[in-house]
């Protein structure tokens, strides 16, 4: 672990990275429906590191187990859904997405994919559209949650 000047400057180029790898991901997602593997690798590998920076080897290796699971119930709901419906579902993609941000904080990423695809439910209703990008709806709920851990909420 870090500690002073450096361990904040470390933390605030990985936060930018991870905002950036955000908004390239939603945006491919949008243009091309996929969350291309080199993207989600270093997705991974950014969350990862913050995490080793700033909690250690402990903290990274109960996150990564987090991460595991999240990609093992996700693609286990994935292929279930697949047999029984015949089209995909959330998309492996969407699954690899979580899992990295899993790797920073796995009960931000479980939070940001559910409020992501409630809004994506609600939007998709209103639009009168059978399928979404979702990434876009999990990194707005991710980055508004984040703003709602910077600033906190007027009732505590």
């Amino acid at each position: 672990m870090l500690s002073g000047a450096a361990a904040g400057a470390l933390a605030m180029v990985l936060a930018f990275l991870r905002a950036a790898i955000l908004v390239a991901a939603s945006a491919i997602d949008v243009r091309e429906r996929r969350f291309p593997n080199g993207l989600a690798v270093t997705l991974a590998i950014v969350c990862a590191a913050t995490t080793l920076a700033g909690a250690g080897v402990r903290v990274l290796s109960f996150r990564m187990l987090a991460a595991l699971a999240l990609i093992v119930a996700l693609g286990g709901f994935e292929v279930v859904w697949r047999r029984v419906n015949g089209n995909s579902g959330i998309g492996m993609g969407d699954a690899k997405f979580v899992a990295a941000l899993a790797l920073f904080d796995p009960m931000r990423a479980v939070l940001s994919f559910a409020a992501g695809l409630a809004v994506l439910a609600g939007f998709g209703i209103i639009a009168r559209r059978g399928t979404l990008p979702a990434l876009p709806f999990i990194s707005a709920a991710w980055f508004a949650l984040a703003l709602i851990a910077l600033i906190g909420t007027p009732w505590g």
